[in-house]
């Protein structure tokens, strides 16, 4: 099939912006949000500023591409947590491939949940398809609770239903990911065994385990 203009100059636009995202992702892991600028893109990129001005309308725009990309990542590295481990097994080794995440994409992490990632009226651009793409983790801790209170390990009460869970885990494990690469590490606690106790804490709650009852935690080992 013969291939038309149009779509040979779509693709190359598409070829054009990916680079110039790449490249701006580049620039945001060595230097952070602050050295991250459209002449710092264009004179990596070997275009002028004005060009850049035709594949993205600022360097909002670029902001938002790189963190629905980054969660987009996350979503696809919690993906490759085994699915046949117990509800809560895989729960927990989620939670430490979240944490890992955002251990290897410190900047990156900070700019999707610091950064306006988008809305409809800013991002016109595939919005159903990036909406989709970019809640895969939320769907992925969903299903697991959800297959969790099905098989009876993880149980629900009065005010503690699946949508409450999958948001204290967010807040758990957001919260760790957040302190480890800023104000924690300066503190100089033991992360790994902090990280793994709070999992543990966390599912055990989840389990129903009541949070006085310090048996049900298992020794780590530091």
């Amino acid at each position: 099939m013969k291939e038309t203009k149009g779509s040979t100059q779509e693709r190359r636009r598409e070829r054009t912006r990916a680079l110039i995202l790449q490249i701006a992702e580049q620039i945001l892991a060595e230097g952070g949000l602050q050295k991250l600028t459209l002449a710092e893109i264009a004179h990596r990129a070997a275009y002028s500023k004005p060009a850049i001005y035709e594949y993205f309308s600022g360097i909002e725009d670029i902001l938002i591409e790189i963190g629905n990309a980054g969660f987009v990542r996350l979503g696809e590295q919690l993906q490759a947590v085994p699915d046949t481990l117990p509800p809560d097994e895989r729960l927990r080794a989620i939670g430490h491939a979240y944490l890992q995440f955002a251990a290897d994409n410190v900047e990156l992490y900070q700019l999707m949940f610091t950064h306006i990632i988008f809305s409809p009226g800013r991002f016109d651009r595939r919005w159903a398809e990036a909406h989709t793409n970019t809640q895969l983790s939320f769907r992925i801790a969903s299903q697991v609770i959800q297959q969790g209170i099905d098989q009876g390990i993880f149980k629900t009460r009065p005010g503690f239903d699946r949508n409450v869970m999958v948001y204290a885990c967010w807040v758990v494990i957001h919260g760790m990911a957040s302190l480890k690469s800023s104000l924690v590490r300066e503190v100089g606690l033991e992360m790994p065994h902090n990280h793994d106790l709070m999992l543990t804490l966390l599912i055990n709650n989840m389990k129903g385990a009541p949070p006085e009852d310090l048996s049900v935690i298992p020794s780590i080992k530091k």
